[in-house]
């Protein structure tokens, strides 16, 4: 038999013999043959191989009889080598402790040892399992194994009474087979149990047939009688009571019925037995002869067997006294340590469903915070994308600007060159050359600045495309709870708001330079000669042209008064917004104001747009019109009324610059108030919470937008008046003749006076370069604070938020005290 294959219970029923065989082959590749060691006591013997670890008892000690019952494998030690010759039973290994057996196997059916000496151990009698361990501590979880003993298995009802089920307290006295609780137990089996209990029917076969030829009749008959009592009386355990003839005494089992009961079920054997009864009847004078003795005799075995079992019991009894007081003080200890236990048991199992609660709370509440780090980061990948769009815009807007810039250079350029050309003799014969040179430098002026309008239309259709991502972006941030993103969204909102009054800027600087260009033109052509005949058609088409002009021009201011209505509107409303938020709690409501407010602020910037636009009309068909004027031939000749018509138009122009002025003004010290009363306001809110900070910087950068949409109202304010000063001077010089004398001083005077407006227009640009130069700074500043807001808002470390380190931090607290609860 190969030790992988050999399992210790197959040594179970064997006699010494194969057993001895067994234990042999077991001795695997080593020669040398194992020592068994055999020693044999009254009830038993045992046969030993310590150097395979492995123990068998034999019972009875009889040989031919003799059978293995029970299979010890030892651990090392106590002169015991470690069973290694097959594996364990029920997947048991050496380096188990008593914890590991007791997850394993589960609870024990029954305990022993303990103490100071005894070593503890445990049995499971259906598996037939007994483990010992080394040490007597209960408490000790990590005390090894000992030894395993291997028995036959028990049924699971062993040790439960018969009939009831309960725990049995005593078995059968014959066949030692049977278990009862009680003896109304006992008397309802034994109906059924006498017909097959071996001990019952081995003495009912001795008492029918041993000796009993040998007696006389009447003597059978008694031993007859003797056999119908013995059968009606029950085991009681090991009490009997001895019956029959003096000189084959017989013993019976006295069982727990009384003289009445024994006799009545007597008399319902004898009923049972009629032949019996026959034979009784002949031979009642012998039984009446030996009635006498007989009941002597009995009564005297009965009080014998009671004294005996009298003095066997209080011999017990005293014996077991010091026993029973020790397992009493146990029993009272062991139900202490149960209440303790089950109060222990008790508290744990709360203690366990308050963890399973916590637990579930943190799951869900992990899920959540997992949900909102994911959207957050999703909110930071596209407010990445947004800024690399932004960064590319701005890249672009330079490109614009450096091209804008490139014409302002080359407007001044064929500026200075058209006051030169202003100067030259009318007699020179070169004035057709320098007229189509001025016509190829207006063309190439042209197509520079169609350049940068394409440039700049260009940027507003970028503008547009990140004004519809924001739109998206903050419809998909509605759900979100945090107030962060709607003010990340605004301050996006306030850039993009902040990039288009830029376009409209450069657009404004435009139609400036262009209306200089024509002015400069126009002064150049005061002086020219016309060389061509067809003055009065090209006059018919120039007023048909300054009536166009001039319906523009009042569709223009229409649209400039409504926007400088719906300016007052606005102020009126930040007004009411900013004494509401003083006395408001929600923070809510300042949000939707300020969304109010942008909103109402892209509306009046796409009004200064169209204005700027208009402007840009204007002052196209003006440079159509001037370059038609510098061929014209005038055909009146009342030059001294020209001259003081064209002076009377300068003194509208000059009332119109007056007015314009003290309009630019106005706006300034207004949005100088509207500054202040912005800074008491964020003065105000200085205390508050960090939202109410990011909505004073909100409010500052709409003042902000606010001053420079006014600078550009009034930049093409000055160009519209610009462009009908122009066009009231191209109107007088379309009937001027050159043959008044007096032309020549009225055009000097002309030029003195345009010299001095240039310097006022000089002075009021000035005054709105210092502006825009002025709110540049505070939009430079406000941009700074916004990133660094943001900054500190948005990212932090590792590319991580401050509200992903807050749910990191809380995520990590709450699974540190999980694991200390647990």
């Amino acid at each position: 038999m190969a030790p992988a294959d050999f399992e210790a219970s197959e040594l179970l029923g064997l006699d010494q013999d194969a057993c001895r065989t067994v234990l042999g082959d077991l001795r695997g590749a080593s020669l040398r043959p194992v020592e068994l060691e055999f020693k044999s006591f009254r009830d038993c013997a045992y046969l030993t191989a310590k150097a395979l670890g492995v123990q068998v008892r034999f019972t009875p000690a009889d040989p031919p009889q003799a059978r293995v019952d029970v299979v010890f494998l030892y651990n090392e030690g106590e002169g015991f080598a470690q069973y290694s010759a097959g594996p364990l039973p029920e997947g048991l290994q050496w380096s188990h402790h008593s914890k590991d057996v007791v997850l394993m196997l589960g609870e024990p059916s029954d305990k022993y040892g303990g103490g100071r000496f005894r070593a503890v151990g445990i049995s499971y009698e259906t598996l037939g399992l007994d483990i010992q361990f080394r040490e007597s501590n209960w408490n000790d979880e990590k005390n090894p194994m000992a030894f395993v003993s291997i028995f036959p298995r028990l049924d699971p009802s062993h040790g439960l009474c018969q009939i009831c089920g309960k725990l049995a307290s005593f078995r059968c006295g014959l066949c030692k087979q049977r278990s009862y609780c009680s003896s109304s137990c006992q008397k309802t089996d034994w109906r059924t149990h006498q017909e097959d209990c071996p001990g019952f029917l081995e003495k009912k076969a001795s008492l029918r047939w041993e000796g009993e030829l040998m007696l006389p009749r009447c003597q059978q008959l008694s031993r007859k009688l003797t056999s119908a009592i013995s059968e009606v009386v029950l085991d009681s355990m090991d009490c009997e009571w001895a019956t029959g003839l003096e000189s084959e005494p017989l013993r019976v089992p006295l069982g727990f019925y009384g003289d009445t009961e024994a006799t009545q079920r007597l008399r319902r054997q004898l009923a049972i037995h009629p032949p019996v009864l026959d034979t009784v009847t002949e031979q009642l004078g012998l039984l009446r002869r030996h009635q006498k003795e007989l009941k002597d005799w009995t009564v005297e075995s009965i009080a014998q067997s009671f004294r005996d079992r009298s003095n066997s019991a209080a011999w017990e009894l005293a014996v077991l006294r010091p026993e029973m007081s020790v397992l009493k003080s146990q029993v009272e200890a062991l139900k202490e340590e149960n209440g303790h236990l089950t109060s222990q048991l008790s508290a744990g199992q709360s203690r366990e469903s308050e963890v399973q609660q916590m637990i579930c709370r943190a799951k869900s509440r992990n899920g959540q915070l997992l949900l909102e780090v994911e959207e957050m980061r999703q909110q930071l990948e596209a407010q990445k994308g947004i800024q690399e769009l932004a960064e590319r815009l701005r890249n672009q807007l330079c490109r614009a600007e450096r091209a804008a810039t490139d014409a302002e250079m080359e407007c001044e350029s064929l500026r200075r060159q058209l006051e030169g050309s202003g100067q030259r003799q009318r007699a020179d014969t070169d004035a057709d050359e320098d007229a189509e040179e001025l016509r190829e430098r207006l063309m190439e002026m042209q197509e520079a600045l169609n350049a940068a309008r394409d440039r700049a239309t260009d940027a507003e259709m970028e503008c547009d495309d990140l004004r519809k991502q924001l739109q998206r972006g903050s419809t998909a941030r509605a759900s979100a709870e945090r107030k962060g993103d709607d003010d990340s969204h605004l301050f996006e909102k306030l850039a993009e708001l902040q990039e288009q009054l830029d376009a409209a800027r450069d657009r404004a600087t435009d139609a400036e330079m262009e209306c200089e260009s024509l002015r400069r033109q126009l002064e150049g052509s005061g002086q020219r000669q016309p060389a061509d005949t067809d003055a009065d058609e090209d006059a018919e088409e120039l007023r048909e042209r300054l009536m166009e002009m001039q319906e523009a021009l009042n569709a223009a201011r229409d649209r400039a008064t409504d926007a400088e209505m719906e300016c007052d509107d606005l102020r009126k409303q930040l007004q009411r917004g900013s004494t509401a938020r003083a006395s408001a709690e929600p923070e809510g409501d300042d949000d939707s104001h300020l969304f109010e407010k942008l909103a109402e602020l892209q509306e009046q910037l796409d009004a200064a747009r169209d204005r700027a636009t208009d402007a840009e009309m204007e002052c196209e068909s003006l440079r159509r019109q001037l370059e038609g004027s510098g061929q014209r031939q005038p055909a009146d000749t009342d030059a001294d009324e020209d001259a003081e018509e064209l002076r009377e138009r300068l003194m509208e122009m000059q009332e119109a610059l007056n007015a314009a002025r003290d309009r630019a003004t106005d706006a300034e010290m207004e949005c100088d108030d509207l500054r202040k009363q912005l800074q008491r306001g964020s003065t105000a809110r200085a205390s508050a919470e960090r939202k109410g900070d990011d909505d004073s910087h909100l409010f500052e950068k709409l003042a902000e937008l606010q001053e420079q949409l006014d600078a550009a109202r009034d930049r093409a304010t000055d160009a519209e008046m610009e462009c009908e000063s122009l066009r009231r001077q191209l109107e007088g010089s379309g009937q001027r003749q050159p043959a008044d004398t007096d032309a020549d001083e009225d055009a000097e005077e002309l030029r003195e006076r345009l010299m001095e407006m240039q310097e006022a227009l000089n002075a009021a640009r000035d005054r709105a370069t210092d502006a825009e130069m002025e709110s540049e700074s505070l939009h430079v500043q406000l941009r700074n604070s916004a990133v660094q807001q943001l900054t500190d808002k948005m990212f932090l470390q590792d590319g991580k938020t401050q509200r992903e380190l807050e749910l990191e931090k809380q995520i990590a607290d709450l699974m540190g005290d999980l694991r200390k609860k647990s």
